[in-house]
């Protein structure tokens, strides 16, 4: 009897340990069907992160009652019984129960003291976010404040950061579509716009009382070193309304600065240079806005 008893405990401690191994090989299954509800579940169907903590109790308590079931049997034999062989099995019997119930109580305080993760089953597997490739301690992705690269379709999570900039500019501020292709002519992308450019466009909207185009945004066309890299710059297209409010009625000339609300205002007529470059090419003059 005793040596079934040892073969019943090593069969225990091996459900004990196979159970997490066994819950991580069956990770992938959404759900399980038990064929008899266990004592801590309901018999419906159930996912294995909660079938397999059951089975693990269970498991314990089992070991627990066996234990002490064996060791009331031990003690009844040793106390009750007159000869000295009948004793010395009583005795055994309740060593090896007490032996067995300080392994299953030993394997758990193991475990807790290792990690008391290690005791939650989570079999659940959160998503795995993968950081883009670096270059120079940079993500690459430059061109623009929003991490466009020329000719590379804007990702979705871009394509949504525009569309939210340009609801909080609202309809009295307009632009070109983003460049969804990763053009760098054409289109105006508005991800990575700073919070200061955007309350500054905002400002002058509000000071001119008309309809403001930006014609150059974050977009890769853009050097990724200068304010529109940053997110801190925009082009504006020089209307009437626009250019009287930030010269004060004046007439500008080419590379011109002008302070205004916070912001730096410089005029740039398309083909000619300021500070040594060619400014960009188009049919009208812009605001080069720096927040």
């Amino acid at each position: 009897m005793i040596e079934n008893y040892k073969k019943f405990i090593w069969l225990l401690n091996l459900v004990f340990f196979a159970v997490p191994v066994f819950a991580l090989a069956q990770a992938n299954v959404a759900d399980y069907v038990p064929l008899a509800p266990l004592p801590l579940g309901n018999g419906a169907t159930e996912s294995l992160s909660s079938y397999i903590p059951a089975i693990f109790t269970f498991a314990i308590g089992i070991g627990a009652i066996l234990a002490f079931i064996m060791i009331t049997i031990g003690g009844i034999r040793y106390t009750t019984s007159d000869a000295i062989g009948n004793k010395s099995e009583g005795r055994k019997q309740i060593e090896n129960a007490l032996i067995g119930l300080l392994l299953v109580i030993g394997a758990y305080v193991i475990l807790n003291t290792i990690n008391p993760q290690m005791l939650n089953f989570n079999l659940g597997i959160g998503p795995i976010s993968i950081p883009g490739p670096t270059t120079g301690g940079v993500t690459a992705g430059g061109g623009g404040g929003g991490g466009n690269i020329a000719g590379v379709p804007m990702t979705q999570d871009q394509i949504n950061a525009d569309a939210q900039v340009r609801a909080e500019l609202g309809s009295s501020i307009i632009a070109a579509g983003p460049c969804l292709q990763g053009q760098t002519t054409g289109c105006v992308d508005l991800n990575g716009l700073q919070s200061q450019a955007i309350s500054g466009v905002k400002t002058l909207q509000s000071a001119c009382n008309c309809t403001v185009t930006i014609t150059g945004g974050t977009e890769p066309g853009h050097t990724s070193g200068g304010s529109h890299g940053q997110g801190t710059g925009l082009d504006i297209r020089a209307d009437s309304a626009i250019t009287s409010a930030i010269t004060g009625g004046q007439t500008p000339q080419n590379c011109q600065s002008y302070s205004f609300n916070g912001g730096t205002y410089l005029y740039e007529i398309p083909g000619a240079t300021c500070g040594g470059q060619v400014q960009s090419s188009g049919s009208t003059a812009h605001w080069h806005a720096t927040f």
